[in-house]
């Protein structure tokens, strides 16, 4: 076996300065050196360490050009890395190295950060895929991304970050500070996630991989290319290009099916012995809706990095990221409602109800329904079956959602070396652009057959759903709804800042680190939603609300007319073991429609009314807000030994200034006009007009971290922070929203108001971490958290006078209402070769877990404390990895806790959660040469599906389940 055991500290200072910052070492410091560095940053780090080391009659080796350069491949070397960075953090870190991301397939980043303890995934409902992550719970709202330590555009409406529009090829590392420093951006309570692409002289080697990828997704029956390139090139140290170029084309399927939940307190008609209708009360079951969706995507990446070191003290670093991300979803779906109450008459059958305590609705011992006192039923008692006898509509849809996104970045960073002072320089300029113009759609035809039945009494996780006839194109299919709607938007980031590092002679203080900056962000959304009546042009046998006089136009359902759709335009689609996973007697086939055709016939039948659905942009939704960011920080790192053993103590404060500028229309009150009798005259008020709100804000955050290195092996950290997260900017958008009435009572005068002045989040945050690094991969560590968070937002309703008129205004407005969070993360990994034969050597594992709990957090409709959205309770990670030569293989197993999707926004609804749910991939490498090589991988090997349930008194019901099956992925490497 290889001796790994050699000195960090010169990758750790490469890795920091990428974000114009240089770490702290001492004497005592073990310096381990994964690749031969030229930089005169590090070099002086070094030369100062010797200097107090020879002052202290102490010996320290320093790295120079004869240093043995040692590189660890494979998961091995990937760990090592990861630990090593984990271990020489002055705060609580975690990380992914690139032997973790770019060698092996994971599909984009988000899918490898889910490795690490207390990072749970957030998966696309339309792709399967991963997308966003929480961190100890708190979804992406609550953490901050960078590149390279620069803050990168988004086109999520939100300030989550989707890290699905980068491909994971293009990264070097991931960095995932859970406890701040000053010199850090600001703005995430949960942690800071830091995105590294490649340094060019970090690799002494001139050379060009190139790699095919073909990515198999068993469901679709789709064979999906991905093609890469990426070279590096380094002339003598002084000057170095890194570069790479991917470009992938896949096509997806998923299978869902949705619950339309419980109707509450619905009032029924129900038949008794005598044949006669009376009305009860009774929760029933609404119905469900089948969907088959395909999503097409396409995503380019590339990256270009430019370092130029014409002399030890100077260092110059070019990085540019260009990524398009084109992703379509295409769904066909039939909704098949179990409660069709708006149309009279419409059979016998049974629902649900809840049994409480206050109201029972049947007897508990017998479950036979609740009688009054004339021997009538009141309260329906739970049904086992719905069945349907008449008439029975069904919908079948088409849906379009849309994603077609550009992201740009530039970054520019100089630092100069004047002895014992390092400056850096940083300019950058960020944008991403989502071009949705209203190019989602969800088109509706229906049809009619005689009857359905809903069967309960299965064991599966739906019932048998049986229908009278085939859903076929012959069926008979008339026009009934369209909707076009979309959201665009355009988000730019640019910055400057200044960042110092002094080097103190000093027996106590390291070094002292300052900085100042300033950050432009700009985020346009561009919102288009239907005309007034688009949605309805072609309804109930109408054309722009014209009946069809024209009888053989007509399709004719009961008593219901609709504009026949000819049977060309009709297909009998083409589904393939519709959910095969799951038992039961239900769909798994119906028609479908081309878009373009049916609306080549709507266009042939009215033009106008084809002209009336195109989307419009909606000017109250359609919003630009502007945030000048502005800091200034200081830190220190202090050294003290203490018997024996190294104390270092990092002190810092960040100082930070917002101005927010909000602009759109809306409607304005002050422009309400009335008659003598009280009447609004017009709607004038109601037009939307320019509206401009601004705020200033400003905030400092202090933060302590102490880190206490015992024997080597074992280190102690405890840190202490301020944090903040700004609020959703869907609250800030400025908007007014009016009902003016003749009425003289603030029920019927409102105004509902948007509130850009909202103030951030704000959390102390406490971590304790014990740490045992008992060789070059092994390491046990015990995390402690703790998270105080306030500053929530909630409606706040207060009452305003307006030209003499009492107003009741609702807008949101931070509260004083504090969440506790509290939690632990455990990670365990280790080699297996002191405890295995030498021919067994090359096992080894690691596991984490991670508790996290709150006592409130959101809260639901009821005013029931529900805990945060996205936080499960418990999450575990374990991997065992056999790792040769040339030769790599693992198997990774991920658990989650349930946890919350949606707190219930009405008293008529329930929360969503999702179920707990397992994890599991497989992948490998080999390597014939130095330049030829194989990976494979398979992801969700046991074939889970994902699934929501709503919370009901009685238990869960399903709402949703999707099933995207297995992905197999195969690629070839060549490197010169």
């Amino acid at each position: 076996m290889k001796n790994y055991k050699i000195k960090y500290l010169s990758m750790l200072i490469s890795s920091v300065l990428c974000t114009s910052t240089v770490a702290q070492t001492s004497p005592e410091q073990e310096i381990t050196v994964i690749k031969k560095q030229n930089d005169s940053t590090a070099k002086k780090l070094l030369v100062n360490a010797k200097k107090k080391s020879e002052d202290k009659n102490e010996s320290i080796d320093v790295a120079d050009d004869k240093t043995e350069v040692i590189q660890v491949y494979g998961v091995r070397g990937s760990l090592i890395k990861s630990i090593a960075i984990k271990r020489q953090s002055v705060n609580i870190v975690d990380a992914i190295s690139s032997e973790d991301i770019g060698k092996l397939p994971d599909v984009n980043i988000a899918d490898a950060l889910s490795r690490i303890s207390g990072i749970t995934v957030n998966r696309d409902p339309n792709t399967g895929q991963a997308q966003s992550i929480n961190v100890r719970g708190l979804s992406g709202e609550y953490n901050v991304t960078t590149l390279n330590g620069r803050k990168l555009a988004t086109t999520n409406s939100g300030r989550d970050f989707h890290y699905d529009v980068l491909s994971s090829g293009i990264i070097s590392s991931v960095e995932v500070a859970k406890s701040p420093l000053a010199h850090m951006a600001s703005g995430g309570i949960g942690a800071s996630i830091d995105i590294k692409t490649v340094r060019p002289l970090a690799n002494d080697k001139t050379e060009v991989i190139f790699k095919f990828d073909d990515f198999y997704q068993e469901l679709s029956g789709n064979h999906n290319p991905k093609f890469s390139i990426y070279s590096n090139y380094n002339h003598e140290s002084e000057f170095g290009i890194a570069a790479g170029l991917i470009y992938s084309k896949t096509g997806n399927r998923v299978d869902t099916v949705r619950s339309d939940g419980i109707g509450r307190d619905g009032s029924h008609s129900v038949q008794d012995e005598d044949g006669e209708f009376y009305t009860v009360q009774a929760d029933n079951f609404l119905g469900m809706n089948f969907q088959n969706g395909t999503t097409d995507q396409e995503r380019l990446s590339a990256n270009l990095s430019l370092q130029w070191v014409p002399v030890n003290e100077l260092d110059v670093t070019l990085d540019v990221l260009y990524s398009t991300f084109d992703q379509r979803y295409k769904g066909s779906s039939i909704a098949l409602s179990a409660n069709q109450p708006v149309y009279p008459n419409h059979g016998t059958y049974t629902q649900f109800g809840i049994n409480d305590l206050l109201t029972p609705r049947w007897d508990p011992a017998t479950g036979e329904a609740r009688l009054d006192d004339n021997d009538q039923v009141v309260y329906l008692g739970i049904a086992d079956q719905i069945t349907i006898d008449d008439l029975y509509l069904i919908d079948l849809a088409n849906t379009a959602k849309n994603r077609n996104t550009e992201t740009q970045s530039f970054g520019l960073n100089a630092s100069y070396d004047f002895d014992t002072v390092t400056l850096a320089i940083d300019l950058a300029h960020s944008s991403a652009v989502d071009k949705n113009q209203g190019d989602n759609y969800y088109i509706v035809t229906r049809s009619g057959i005689q009857g359905a039945k809903f069967d309960f009494r299965t064991d599966n996780l739906m019932p048998d759903v049986i229908l009278s006839e085939n859903l076929n194109a012959a069926a008979g299919w008339g026009a009934h709804y369209n909707r076009f709607n979309g959201i665009g938007s355009e988000d730019k980031v640019d910055s400057i800042k200044l960042d110092g590092v002094w080097l103190l002679d000093s027996d106590y203080v390291v070094d002292v680190k300052f900085g100042a900056g300033v950050t432009r962000q700009t985020k346009f959304t561009d919102t288009y939603t239907p005309q007034v009546g688009g949605t309805t042009t072609f309804r109930n046998g109408t054309i722009l609300g014209a009946p069809i006089t024209d009888q053989t136009q007509l399709l004719n359902r009961g008593s219901f007319s609709f504009l026949e759709i000819p049977e060309s335009v009709m297909n009998n689609g083409n589904i393939d073991k519709f959910l095969s996973n799951e038992p039961g007697n239900f769909p798994r086939q119906w028609a479908s429609f081309d878009v373009n055709d049916l609306l080549d016939f709507y266009r042939e039948v009215s033009p106008e009314a084809v002209a009336l659905m195109e989307p419009i942009r909606d000017e109250a939704q359609t919003y630009t807000i502007e945030e000048l960011v502005g800091h200034l920080y200081l830190e220190t790192n202090l050294q003290f030994d203490i018997f024996g053993q190294q104390l270092n103590l990092n002190l810092g404060g960040r100082y930070v200034e917002i101005d927010i500028d909000a602009e759109g229309k809306s409607q304005r009150a002050d422009r309400i006009a009335r008659d003598f009798l009280g009447n609004p005259i017009d709607e004038h008020f109601a037009d939307e007009t320019r509206l401009i709100k601004e705020a200033h804000q400003h905030f400092f955050l202090p933060s302590m971290t102490v880190n206490l290195r015992l024997f080597d092996d074992y280190v102690i950290k405890v840190a202490a922070a301020k944090t903040v997260s700004r609020p959703t900017l869907s609250g800030m958008k400025p908007y007014e929203t009016i009902n003016a009435s003749s009425i003289r009572d603030p029920g019927f005068n409102s105004i509902t108001r948007s509130n850009p002045a909202l103030q951030p989040y704000s959390a102390l945050n406490v971590d304790v971490s014990f740490e045992w690094y008992f060789s070059e991969l092994g390491a046990l560590t015990l995390g402690l958290f703790y998270k105080d968070i306030d500053g929530f937002v909630q409606d706040e309703v207060t009452f305003e006078e307006i030209d003499g008129w009492e107003f009741q205004v609702t807008s949101p407005v931070n509260n004083d209402q504090h969440s506790k969070i509290k939690g632990l993360e455990v990670l365990l990994q280790q080699s297996l070769d002191d405890y295995l034969p030498e021919i067994m050597h090359g096992f080894g594992y690691s596991a984490n877990y991670t508790y996290t709990d709150t006592g409130n957090g959101d809260t639901n409709a009821m005013g029931w404390e529900v805990g945060f959205v996205g936080m499960s309770k418990s999450s575990y990670n374990f991997q065992i990895f056999y790792d040769v030569e040339n030769f790599s293989t693992r198997i990774a197993f991920q658990h989650r806790d349930e946890y919350l999707q949606q707190a219930a926004g009405h008293v008529l609804t329930r929360d969503i959660y999702v179920p707990e749910s397992d994890y599991i991939t497989w992948s490998m490498s080999y390597d014939f040469s130095d330049s030829i090589g194989i990976t494979a991988a398979v992801n969700n090997v046991t074939n889970e599906s994902n699934k929501q349930v709503s919370r009901e008194l009685w238990g869960d019901n399903l709402t949703n389940l999707s099933f995207s099956g297995r992905n197999y992925n195969f690629g070839l490497k060549a490197k010169f």
